[in-house]
């Protein structure tokens, strides 16, 4: 991808439209898969070949969707946090760090409810008890995604 990152849609925006303005419109350079997750959690996977060449898989995106297309060793943090977008992974790399790398949680991000999505798998991190050493920072690997929601109070 040209250029990873967090991109607003103004108004219906499609898969397709979205992998081109990454910088993803070569179908010759399209090997692997888009991932599209919802806030529910829900992860839809089209390929991207079929989708450059044919538009198999393509469907309108909704607000909050996250879609990741060739992250390679990056991990991404959304949500509550002072700069949302995509980090390089190094080994080692645990969430808290890659909060600190996103300018730490907002002022009404409710830190007990953040979690990583990694491939399927929903895993919730209470950052609050982190930060507190009450339980282990939990270590990422290339292509997680943080989510820090917003407080309900």
């Amino acid at each position: 991808v040209a250029r990873p990152g967090l991109y607003n849609l103004t108004g219906p925006t499609t898969l397709s439209e979205i992998v081109a303005q990454a910088g993803w419109i070569d179908a010759t350079s399209a090997n692997g898969e888009a991932t599209v997750r919802r806030r529910d959690g829900t992860a839809t996977t089209v390929d991207l070949r079929a989708l450059i060449e044919t538009g198999e898989g393509n469907f309108v995106l909704q607000a909050g969707d996250h879609v990741s297309l060739g992250e390679g060793d990056m991990v991404f943090v959304t949500g509550q946090v002072g700069k949302p977008g995509s980090y390089a992974y190094r080994q080692g790399l645990s969430v808290s760090e890659a909060l600190s790398l996103a300018g730490d949680a907002s002022a009404v991000a409710r830190l007990s409810g953040a979690y990583i999505l990694r491939g399927d798998e929903k895993i919730k991190v209470n950052l609050k008890k982190v930060r507190k050493g009450r339980v282990p920072d939990v270590p990422l690997q290339p292509g997680d995604q943080i989510y820090v929601p917003e407080s309900i109070i």
